[in-house]
């Protein structure tokens, strides 16, 4: 059966056999949105109409025939109240209860729509993600499977054999293993820092990066100030952050001066928010971070424009991997977004996803896959850009966690035809009482998320280049012409 049968046959058997104070027109475009996606207003209602009326044609019960029938009305469409009401009420039979205004809601299909669609535009209506997932997942692992069985190291073998015990019932649609990824951070697959250089190479080695001792100054002199701030102020604040690639990409004195920059506007927030804070506000703890990433996003020495992306704005990769899979026409929407302009539009390089200072588990492991699934939207997307080959040599898609008062990069990479998952850097948030390595580790993830966004826009710019020597107006830019985004300098 094809899948355009097999949604048809959906939908069809959703009006035969469903109780009837169940179906109304909001479900009826609820189960054909679900399953053909959201299109336009005239092409729902005459599609729903006409499937009303197929499904009135085939049907011989009396009762289910009246309320198909009335449900075709586009002027005038009644919605069931539940059973209990027309019982009570002395209805024995549906078209009785039809008869008893108190008892019936008049809502035509059209305005239904309207008012279905304007709750789709304001992202307060949303689809479950149903078991149809299974089959895909399968098909993922089966497909990640035959790839690792081609490297005979002693850490591949070892992964399909842990892949093999693994049960697809033991999953969930957004597992990272279900989608064809082996997450290297999971405790299940046990990776040790030998095995990842295995794995993924040099690439490997940006957990590595060395850190400077002038930098471990400067955090020195922001812990001095910040507990001459504490003598006056009592303040909690929240999340935590990561690093990346092999090699720094710019001199030392760049990487202090944006050092400096970010540890003064910590500074700052601990003196301006410090209110917000310590109420544990998920929201102010997002623009915090989003202001420290303007920060650390400054001046980039590329010829792209770099932007952070607020305010929960959906993700484009995510949208088109949903409009080609058929599964809706709404990209989800991570707290953050770091965002580039090339190719005639902007591309998504890194998601960040926030709870509170203290959320629960839950709450962590949610954002945790939506962030696995975001970087595989991403990685998808920018390879139509540049050749796959090319792009595994270099590119990370970075996922940003901020819970329980630390912020964790992860960075998903291909290597030898199988996607990881790579856990770069696990740091606590310095707005309290931390330690000076705690601060140095803050500031060095974020130098790292620096530089693997450089890396990543410096190598997609020569990529794009071989791919299109014919363009010699990209091909004469200078690789470090600088532009300025986020936050000035606030030295």
């Amino acid at each position: 059966m094809s899948q355009e049968a097999e949604n048809f046959y959906s939908l069809h058997e959703f009006l035969k056999n469903e109780p009837l104070e169940n179906i109304t027109i909001s479900r009826g475009l609820h189960e054909m949105w679900r399953i053909y996606g959201l299109q336009t207003e005239d092409d729902d209602c005459n599609q729903l109409n006409l499937i009303l009326e197929e499904v009135w044609s085939e049907t011989v019960e009396e009762n289910r025939k009246f309320c198909l029938k009335q449900l075709q009305d586009t002027d005038k469409v009644a919605s069931l109240l539940p059973k209990p009401y027309y019982v009570t009420a002395g209805c024995n039979s549906v078209e009785e209860a039809f008869t008893c205004s108190f008892k019936i809601r008049y809502r035509g299909i059209r305005y239904s729509w309207n008012e279905l669609k304007s709750l789709a535009d304001a992202d307060l209506f949303r689809f479950y993600e149903h078991e149809t997932w299974k089959p895909q997942a399968i098909r993922n692992i089966s497909s990640l499977k035959e790839t690792i069985s081609k490297s005979n190291t002693p850490v591949h073998l070892r992964l399909l054999e842990k892949i093999n015990n693994k049960e697809i019932n033991d999953l969930t649609y957004d597992d990272p293993l279900a989608n064809g990824v082996i997450d290297l951070g999971c405790n299940y697959f046990q990776i040790t820092e030998e095995e990842f250089d295995v794995l993924l190479g040099e690439k490997a080695r940006i957990r590595k990066l060395n850190k400077e001792s002038s930098i471990k100054n400067l955090c020195a002199d922001f812990v001095h100030k910040r507990n001459e701030i504490q003598l006056k102020y009592r303040f909690i604040l929240a999340p935590s952050q990561a690093i990346y690639h092999d090699r720094w990409a710019e001199p030392i004195y760049i990487r202090e001066e944006i050092a400096h920059n970010i540890l003064d506007m910590i500074l700052q927030e601990i003196k301006m928010d410090l209110h917000q804070i310590s109420k544990c506000s998920e929201n102010t703890l997002v623009t915090i971070i989003g202001r420290l990433m303007d920060v650390a996003m400054c001046n980039l020495p590329v010829e792209f424009e770099v932007k952070v992306i607020r305010a929960e704005k959906q993700s484009i990769a995510s949208k088109n991997r949903k409009i080609s899979q058929g599964t809706g026409s709404r990209g989800n929407r991570p707290d953050l977004m770091i965002k580039a302009f090339f190719q005639r539009k902007w591309n998504e390089l890194a998601y960040v996803e926030s709870g509170k200072w203290k959320s629960n588990e839950d709450k962590i492991w949610d954002d945790y896959k939506s962030l696995v699934r975001f970087c595989i939207d991403c990685y998808d997307e920018i390879s139509k850009k540049s050749k796959k080959e090319e792009l595994r040599k270099f590119f990370f898609a970075f996922g940003i966690n901020i819970a329980s008062g630390f912020l964790i990069i992860h960075g998903l990479a291909r290597e030898n035809g199988t996607r990881f998952y790579l856990p770069i850097v696990k740091t606590k948030i310095p707005f309290y009482n931390e330690p000076v390595e705690d601060v140095e580790n803050f500031i060095h993830a974020l130098l790292v998320l620096r530089n693997g966004i450089i890396v990543n826009l410096q190598n997609l710019r020569n990529s794009f280049k071989k791919k299109f020597k014919g363009n010699n107006d990209n091909a004469n830019k200078s690789p470090l012409h600088a532009t300025t985004i986020g936050s000035p300098s606030l030295k």
